[in-house]
């Protein structure tokens, strides 16, 4: 349906503090997630879906716990969606 309609789709994985990975998330199995939606989203790229993968885009200090994201890091990834959205690239 999409397609048909022109219209193209940004899945964005949310930046993550990598700091905070621990033994009930491990880097390995958050790897592996990673990869699990890159593998799920490859087949609809052909009918206008990408897959951007942020976990890595912000240092550590734009991040007050895990996800969530202190001012300054908040409008990096207003800007950085803008961008996304503006110019249909990361």
């Amino acid at each position: 349906e999409w397609a048909g309609k022109q219209i193209t789709v940004d899945v964005v994985l949310t930046p993550q503090n990598q700091k905070f990975l621990r033994s009930d998330m491990d880097k390995p199995s958050f790897q592996k997630n990673r990869k699990t939606l890159v593998d799920f989203l490859k087949p609809y790229a052909r009918v206008g879906v990408t897959y951007q993968d942020w976990a890595d885009r912000y240092p550590s200090a734009f991040f007050l716990d895990h996800c969530h994201l202190t001012p300054e890091g908040n409008e990096q990834y207003a800007k950085d969606l803008t961008g996304l959205i503006a110019k249909g690239k990361p």
